[in-house]
């Protein structure tokens, strides 16, 4: 879904059907939730590993790129799981990024 330059690599990916979700498979030490955040921003759930880590709203009073709306802290470094579901309004997922594995950087 093309927004403005500043977001990664120019671009998020939106949704505002309840239930959608997106998977990232990685193996790694940590790992961060950027999506942008935006008046009428909706819900969404975060799971890390099967393990629910709670919701985070992504509204906010202007657009604001690549806000950190999840971070995993400290992980053993392994095969790792996070999903991301939409649980109400629109969600929009711009990056993750990773620390501590070979493919360290923002995808």
């Amino acid at each position: 879904h093309a927004r403005v330059c500043s977001d990664y690599e120019g671009d998020v990916h939106l949704t505002e059907e309840t239930g959608a979700a997106c998977t990232l498979l990685f193996e790694g030490g940590r790992v961060r939730l950027l999506c942008p955040c935006w008046p009428g921003g909706g819900r969404a759930a975060v799971y890390l590993d099967g393990v629910p880590y709670g919701t985070f709203s992504l509204s906010a009073d202007r657009y604001l790129r690549q806000q950190a709306v999840f971070d995993s802290g400290p992980l053993y470094r392994a095969r790792h799981r996070l999903r991301v579901v939409c649980t109400e309004g629109a969600v929009a997922v711009d990056a993750f990024a990773l620390y501590g594995s070979k493919s360290a950087g923002t995808v």
